[in-house]
């Protein structure tokens, strides 16, 4: 079987001057004249052809960026404390020139908490089928090379579809149960709030939405409700989106503590389109510039000018703009204002994902058959841990946008 390779000048010269083709080996030609046969065993059903080769092109989008862009930390304890009022009021503080001193305070402290979560994909292949591949003419379209490689970037796929889940919808019916005990938290999980709940189904709240928003131990629909994020909705209804909303939206969470510098703006293509649109009007102002960043273990990151690793971003109100076809939607995608940034100076970012072990590849060979009780090689990606909020308050969401 010839690969496929760039044509060329001198390919193109062979061509038109009467050269046998360049486009195919003597192998393809001969080929081409066979009758088409097929090769069919218990696993799979035709998938052999001559004609067609055993190349695979991927008609899907596996683009990973909401895992991309959230930091990655060791998973250093599976709960944390996190201080939700302070310890008096400004009123308190003031004493007279003799006074006595105010008596000791203490700030209201709530205990979080949050287990590993397992999240895992197999696929396997028989040992005919591999032998098949591997040793013979037989235009097999995957063995275990093939497959190991692309179910490692279908898992990465599919853990960015976890961490892009919907948890509020418009309806009852359109978002599932997400349970924060058994699978990875996702980003509208960590980014509800009461208001946003109560905006949408008034109250007759589904058990399930309150399910999907009460993370890591948390009543967010009750005592807890100072852990909810900032959300600028309308009540479900699709609305137009303005520059109102998107400043509202930037000011309500530097309000509510957001660090004003590092962070990120999250939403769809079909979004980015509106955004587009809407700051084209500005001539003398123009809110959209222009950076460079890179994702990486550590969460996106600026990376400068000179260098060439990185992608370059739409940047709105200083903040860069990433894409990703994962974000929920209502009409379109919603945008998210996330600080994934180290604001505290304590070594742990305020969003991101506390990894208990990484991504793992695990495979089976000859001598697991009688485990297996099969003669089939079997593969398996494993990853373990969770997405950790930190900070709640000043995560900040725009939905029912059209």
């Amino acid at each position: 079987m010839s690969e496929f390779r760039y044509i060329t000048a001198k390919d193109i010269e062979w061509f038109y001057t009467g050269m046998p083709s360049p486009f195919l080996s003597v192998a393809d030609i001969v080929q081409f004249v066979k009758e088409m046969g097929t090769v069919t065993t218990q696993l799979t059903p035709t998938y052999w052809n001559i004609v067609y080769g055993a190349q695979v092109w991927a008609q899907l989008n596996l683009e990973q960026n909401i895992f991309g862009i959230l930091p990655k930390t060791t998973w250093p304890r599976s709960g944390w404390r996190a201080i939700s009022a302070l310890s008096t009021g400004a009123s308190n503080i003031v004493t007279t020139e003799t006074g006595v001193i105010p008596g000791p305070t203490y700030p209201t402290v709530k205990v979080l908490r949050t287990k590993p979560k397992i999240v895992a994909t197999s696929f396997e292949i028989s040992e005919v089928m591999e032998e098949l591949a591997a040793r013979s003419a037989d235009d097999i379209w995957a063995g275990l090379n093939q497959l190991r490689t692309w179910f490692g970037r279908e898992f990465g796929k599919q853990i960015n579809q976890l961490l892009g889940a919907k948890a509020v919808g418009s309806n009852a019916s359109d978002v599932p149960a997400l349970n924060p005990d058994a699978q990875l938290i996702s980003l509208d999980q960590v980014v509800a709030s009461k208001n946003e709940v109560a905006g949408v189904y008034g109250s007759n709240v589904p058990s399930q939405i309150v399910t999907n928003i009460n993370i890591y131990g948390l009543d967010r629909m009750g005592a807890d409700e100072w852990s909810g994020a900032v959300v600028v909705h309308n009540n479900g209804t699709p609305a137009a989106l303005t520059d109102e909303m998107i400043q509202t939206l930037n000011t309500q969470t530097m309000v509510k503590g957001a660090n004003p510098a590092g962070r990120i703006w999250l939403t769809g293509p079909d979004t980015w389109a509106k955004i587009n649109a809407l700051y084209l009007q500005f001539v003398r102002y123009m809110p959209l510039t222009e950076a460079r960043i890179a994702p990486g273990p550590m969460g996106w990151r600026y990376v400068d000018e000179g260098h060439e690793a990185g992608f370059r971003v739409a940047q709105l109100y200083g903040y860069p703009i990433v894409l990703s076809v994962d974000v929920p939607k209502d009409t379109i995608g919603r945008i998210y204002l996330l600080d994934t940034t180290d604001f505290e100076g304590l070594g742990a970012p305020r969003l991101g994902v506390a990894v208990l072990r990484p991504v793992e590849y695990f495979e089976t060979s000859a001598q697991h058959f009688p485990i297996l009780r099969q003669f089939v090689f079997r593969g398996v990606y494993r990853f373990i841990g969770d997405t950790v909020a930190r900070f709640l308050p000043g995560q900040g969401k725009i939905r029912d946008i059209k």
